[in-house]
């Protein structure tokens, strides 16, 4: 590519689909929903249009208004070329699944975590218990076994249900992108998928936000505002107090009872600057008083929650940091246990892509992680002590396209090292894939991936109480290898039908011992079957959007624990300034589960709402949960069920 430099600039306005990603040499931007977009370029500058779905375009500034039109792909393709992702440069043949700012608008939910984003994607779900945390699951693989990022940083956590960004105000999420299947781009612990978090920042609008939720009292806030050009500046709070569930006990979808008592208090402060190939954010997210009492003698609690992130990137190069305390409390007549822990994480990338190969490496590291065990205020031992953690990965990336068929492939050399474990062990990933168009909208989309997973902190250095025992760490664990295979059948952007099995090699699961729990390598196969289908249908003013998703798992003659029942969603919408629109989620009967996890009756949740956007105003108000259901999402014995009927109110200015 040839770059022209000019001494002056202008200021002109693109026309194209809406939320592409506009990126010249000096700038980059997003177009509105509507495809606007003001520029402010040298003339004779290469601009670079980009949006998931459509062909990239690239077109020289000639300093006045243009309208570009982006050529559809006749397939589904996974490209991305954002600024903010973590790389330029990801598997072309894997769908991915892009949550944006018009997706967001239809998240009712009182609980109002990042992972509810998730629900509507088949193969995806959130596992947790309680209205403090949860994690997101892709295909069943829960825990430690789902990637999650948060800009270019790996999410981390000494939780066994594993990470989660339940602690963050999701009005600072400006998207979410799910890649499903193991990666050679992401490395250990995307197993099943990836998910990652982008922060708003200098290219999102400045904005005031109010929320409501008449279950738990909801009220928040957020404002994002840019005090000069290059730099984005955001704040967001939410206070939620005295959950309400549907009576599980007399079963009467009428009566409500309080949890008692449950809420919390979310606050957030970002701050992002770019100027030219420089980039810097920074967000802190603050909660405090988690709680969560419900069908319990004892009040489980966080009393203080601090997560601290900063993040560089400068042209190849992308640097991430990340400081965190958290405080868990237990009180129990009048004992109260306390665990305290803290530590800090750190982040290298480096990539440099050459026509059409990718290369690159990567560095993940952990230091100074404790966690300490408290008992009536004294100190009884150190679960964690000056823990530290390091994992390298060294990875190629490339793609090819001939006519109608595009194939693209990868490898990865991956490196694993920690206190208590020893010497480093290694794993290797590797990435084929192909997508097929047939016709001009029929296409076949394939992928063979092999991947690995590290074992955590929490499973080789674990020390810590249990209701029923002790769980002790296991340091000789070997690393997990999966191998999965997906296939698709697609029709353009409107339907597509996807099946897949994965198998894991040395599945990491917990055991028990006389009373004592660790973790060992199973040697028996686990294997996950499923099959994925979604649509995206429009007749007359009404836009369809099904999905569904049927998966299974085994390990020998044993059931794998966290796998998620047969599900189905559907959104409807109206296509007009004021949409109403409905989500109806079902989830089938669970039936023959793992023995650490509890059978359920079926259930389904509806929502009705109504969206509208009068000038710079955006409502959105409805009912969550209208029937009042009593649903679980998830199988563990001491979940929580989804909150009872709630009235939402959304209210967004948007500044021009």
């Amino acid at each position: 590519m040839i770059f022209i430099f000019a001494a002056s600039q202008c200021e002109f306005i693109i026309k194209t689909v809406p939320n592409a990603y506009i990126k010249g040499e000096s700038f980059s931007t997003y177009a509105d929903n509507k495809g606007y977009a003001k520029i402010k370029a040298d003339s004779g500058e290469i601009i670079v249009i980009s949006a998931v779905g459509y062909e990239t375009s690239r077109i020289t500034s000639e300093c006045k208004d243009i309208e570009v039109k982006l050529k559809e792909r006749p397939f589904k393709i996974g490209e991305i070329i954002v600024e903010s992702a973590p790389l330029r440069m990801v598997e072309r043949t894997k769908t991915v699944e892009h949550i944006g700012e018009k997706d967001l608008i239809y998240q009712p939910s009182p609980y109002m975590k990042p992972e509810e984003m998730l629900m509507f994607i088949p193969g995806v779900s959130y596992e947790g218990k309680d209205v403090a945390g949860s994690v997101p699951a892709v295909r069943g693989l829960a825990r430690f076994r789902t990637l999650v990022y948060l800009k270019n940083m790996k999410i981390t956590t000494e939780r066994e249900i594993g990470p989660s960004l339940f602690y963050a105000v999701p009005d600072v999420i400006e998207r979410v992108e799910v890649f499903k299947g193991g990666s050679t781009v992401f490395g250990s612990d995307a197993i099943g998928g990836s998910v990652l978090y982008f922060l708003k920042g200098t290219h999102s609008p400045q904005e005031v936000k109010l929320s409501y939720n008449s279950n738990n009292g909801l009220i928040g806030g957020y404002l994002g505002f840019k005090p000069v050009k290059n730099i984005y500046m955001g704040f967001g709070s939410y206070n939620a107090q005295n959950y309400y569930f549907p009576d599980t006990l007399k079963r009467d979808l009428l009566s409500m009872v309080p949890a008692n008592p449950s809420g919390f208090k979310k606050y957030t402060m970002t701050l992002s600057f770019n100027v030219e190939d420089f980039g810097l954010s920074i967000v802190s997210f603050l909660a405090r008083d988690f709680y969560r009492a419900y069908k319990s003698n004892s009040i489980n609690y966080y009393p203080e929650i601090d997560e601290n992130y900063m993040f560089f990137s400068f042209k190849g190069w992308e640097l991430g940091f990340h400081n965190y305390y958290t405080l868990s409390r237990k009180i129990k007549s009048h004992d109260t246990l306390e665990n305290h822990r803290f530590g800090n994480d750190l982040s290298l990338r480096y990539y440099y892509t050459h026509d059409r190969l990718s290369f690159g490496f990567d560095y993940f590291g952990r230091y100074g992680v404790n966690s300490k065990v408290y008992f009536n205020r004294i100190w009884k031992y150190d679960e964690l002590k000056n823990a530290y953690l390091h994992e390298f990965g060294f990875f190629i990336l490339g793609y090819a396209s001939k006519g109608n068929l595009e194939l693209s492939y990868g490898g990865r050399i991956g490196l694993f090292s920690a206190s208590n474990v020893g010497n480093f062990k290694f794993s290797p990933a590797l990435h084929f894939g192909f997508v097929k168009n047939i016709r001009e909208i029929v296409y076949i989309r394939s992928n063979l991936i092999f991947s690995y997973r590290f074992p955590s902190f929490l499973e080789t250095n674990a020390y810590t109480p249990r209701p029923r025992g002790f769980l002790i760490g296991n340091p000789n664990l070997k690393p997990e290898n999966a191998l999965t295979f997906e296939t698709s059948l697609g029709f353009h952007r409107y339907f597509e039908l996807t099946g897949f099995i994965i198998g894991v090699r040395n599945l990491i699961e917990m055991v028990k011992e006389d009373t004592v729990y660790t973790y060992k390598n199973l040697s028996e196969l686990g294997l996950i079957t499923g099959v994925e289908v979604r649509g995206n249908l429009t007749v007359g003013i009404i836009n369809i959007k099904p999905a569904l998703t049927f998966m299974r798992g085994r390990s020998g003659g044993s059931i794998i624990s966290d796998i998620p029942p047969p599900r189905i969603s559907l959104r409807l919408e109206t296509l007009s300034p004021t949409s109403l629109y409905i989500n109806l989620f079902y989830q089938a009967k669970t039936e023959g589960v793992s023995e650490i996890e509890e059978e359920r009756e079926s259930f389904y949740t509806l929502d009705i709402g109504l969206s509208s956007k009068y000038e710079n105003f955006t409502f959105n108000v409805g009912v969550y949960n209208i029937t009042n259901q009593i649903g679980y999402r998830s199988l563990d014995p001491a979940s929580l069920p989804q909150p009872g009927r709630a009235l939402f109110v959304h209210i967004r200015y948007t500044f021009q």
